[in-house]
């Protein structure tokens, strides 16, 4: 999973990311998320997409 970019918003930070298969996606988070749970929680979307797409 890579971070390629983000855009901050009043509320939210959106991330926009590349899986280990090469699918982007992008997701809103709170501002108030530490990096640790940003990365946590995206490398868990990042996998799920990757699985959905293999089948």
């Amino acid at each position: 999973m890579q971070i390629l970019d983000y855009e901050v918003g009043i509320r939210n930070i959106n991330y926009t990311v590349k899986t280990e298969d090469g699918i982007i996606f992008s997701h809103k988070l709170p501002k108030d998320t530490s990096s640790i749970q940003v990365r946590k929680c995206l490398k868990v979307i990042a996998n799920k997409v990757d699985e959905r797409n293999k089948s």
